[in-house]
């Protein structure tokens, strides 16, 4: 995706950006197949011959959301991982805002935060995702 960018995601109330060159894809529902990793695995969409597999955003991070419509994909060394929102959606223009980058100490992803920095406007900040965190989140996710 256009380097620059990001997408917004949302889960219930929360929201968050990810860089959108970290983005792979970007799928509607009903371009995808129904989950078939019991609880985990809630969604998967398959390119090229490879199966990418999508987790919920909101049971990974531990709370309450509605219903997803979109999964976002991003590559990590081994793979292709991807999780479901109820909205995501690229931020096609340049979004005037102050960012400041920063590393979370004790991440719930391991050895790397799983936030870059976060995004300040006006009365509003919004955390912004690590793509590498991420998918480390949501390999352990799968593999638990």
């Amino acid at each position: 995706m256009q380097k620059g960018l990001f997408v917004q995601i949302t889960e219930g109330p929360h929201t968050f950006l990810l860089a959108s060159e970290e983005a792979v894809a970007i799928e509607h529902r009903d371009r995808l197949n129904a989950g078939s990793g019991g609880d985990t695995v809630v969604a998967s969409y398959s390119s090229r011959g490879e199966h990418w597999p999508a987790v919920s955003l909101a049971r990974v991070l531990g709370f309450e959301a509605g219903v997803w419509s979109k999964a976002v994909f991003i590559k990590n060394s081994e793979t292709t991982l991807g999780f479901t929102a109820e909205q995501v959606q690229l931020l096609r223009d340049p979004v005037p805002m102050k960012i400041r980058p920063f590393t979370m100490i004790g991440g719930r992803s391991g050895d790397r935060s799983l936030y870059r920095g976060v995004s300040i406007e006006e009365d509003k900040s919004t955390l912004i995702f690590d793509g590498g965190g991420l998918t480390r989140l949501i390999k352990a996710a799968m593999d638990r």
